[in-house]
């Protein structure tokens, strides 16, 4: 079924005609040359043919899936957290979630930010093939930094454009900074050091309720990220909109290598056909959360 509303960008999550959270993920029609099986007749294969990115885009699905899962159970965890504060804490009649709704929302965010370490790092193996479409060999990356470095220094062909994309990188706001600059990044905290993303609760101004307050917070050290939530939401943010930028460079480079071989490709032409994934529903869907974008700019009707 065609949904009535979809993302605005090819890269975000949008609520569906039943009200249904979904992510637009439009990079991943990188792979289709190697994975469509349309492209790949096309291209004169009439079998399945075993290539690198065939076996990196295999992964990838994986990790895409396990990174939506572990979000919207971290989202959940929150949500409990929210409630078990408000029915009371420790006074309540469940005293003993004061350690399970933060274990398990640990957990998820550990996970969380495992799997968006993979996924950049299998866009990162596949870029190369992309650039040298059509070539017979290729020196494979081993991840996203030894691909932002390449690039960087110029080791790797690429246009002025897509370099661009990977120099802006290293400025303090980036979401790379953000989430995975050396001894600096999220994942590099909770990895490489002793932080942990920290449960609490507080009584806001004008609410005589407790209500919760994630950080991540270094154990006996300082608070990196007093609210965890909104860290997340502007990380996120920032990597949709530098996917939407990244994916124009690599898709039209592709567009025109199969044009050349007669072969009609147009991805960006077709806005419905960015890759949509479920995300696990009925988890605070009103809220504009770090997976969620708000209605506003996020979808708008179109005809199907």
């Amino acid at each position: 079924m065609t949904s009535n509303f979809v993302t605005a960008l090819r890269h975000g999550v949008f609520f569906d005609s039943a009200n249904e959270p979904r992510w637009a993920l439009g990079v991943w029609r990188i792979f289709d040359p190697w994975v469509d099986a349309r492209l790949q007749a096309q291209q004169g294969y009439r079998v399945p043919v075993t290539t690198r990115p065939l076996t990196i885009e295999f992964h990838f699905r994986r990790v895409v899936l396990r990174l939506v899962r572990s979000l919207a159970q971290l989202q959940k965890r929150i949500h409990e957290w929210d409630q078990w504060l408000a029915a009371g804490g420790l006074e309540g009649t469940h005293p003993e979630l004061a350690f399970e709704i933060p274990e398990e929302g640990g957990i998820a965010a550990d996970s969380a930010f495992h799997y968006l370490n993979l996924f950049i790092d299998d866009l990162a193996r596949v870029i190369p093939y992309v650039l040298a479409y059509g070539e017979t060999a290729m020196k494979d990356v081993e991840g996203f930094t030894e691909l932002k470095t390449r690039l960087q220094k110029e080791k790797i062909a690429a246009s002025p454009a897509l370099r661009e994309l990977f120099l802006e990188l290293d400025c303090n706001d980036s979401w790379w900074y953000q989430g995975f600059k050396y001894g600096v990044g999220i994942r590099q905290r909770l990895t490489h050091y002793t932080d942990i993303v920290y449960f609490h609760g507080s009584a806001k101004l004008g609410d005589a309720r407790l209500s919760g307050d994630i950080s991540l917070t270094g154990v006996g050290g300082p608070i990196h990220h007093e609210d965890f939530e909104q860290a997340l939401r502007e990380l996120f943010g920032k990597l949709c909109e530098w996917l939407d930028r990244l994916e124009q460079p690599l898709l039209q480079h592709l567009s025109e290598k199969l044009g050349a071989r007669g072969i009609s490709w147009n991805p960006l032409d077709d806005r419905c056909r960015a890759v949509i994934l479920p995300v696990l529903s009925g988890i605070r869907v009103d809220a504009a959360h770090y997976l969620y974008l708000p209605l506003s700019t996020a979808s708008r009707d179109v005809s199907p």
